[in-house]
């Protein structure tokens, strides 16, 4: 196993979207990925993205970006339980915080 770590994807652009299908469909299935920093605005490309990194990669973590954290204030002031939908949904795993040793 392998961990991989990625910021700052930006898929709301076609170039980003389109390098991110060049991916390999096989040779990362046993390893980690991390992304941190933005993924995009759009939560339907949020959603995409992971969606796609989650099928090239045996795990997916997620460091919460501004803009998801600008949702997930928006999302728990409606009174909605999940704030972060289109990581749970696609498979991926959020990291809430991290230690440093």
């Amino acid at each position: 196993m392998r961990i991989f770590a990625v910021s700052d994807l930006h898929t709301d652009f076609a170039e980003n979207r389109r390098r991110l299908q060049q991916v390999s469909l096989t040779a990362y299935l046993h390893d980690v990925l991390i992304v941190a920093g933005d993924i995009a605005d759009d939560l339907k490309i949020i959603d995409w993205t992971l969606r796609k990194l989650r099928s090239q990669f045996g795990r997916v973590l997620t460091l919460k970006s501004r803009p998801l954290l600008k949702r997930a204030i928006c999302v728990a002031s409606s009174g909605l339980r999940e704030p972060f939908p289109a990581i749970t949904r696609c498979g991926a795993s959020s990291i809430r915080s991290i230690h440093h040793c």
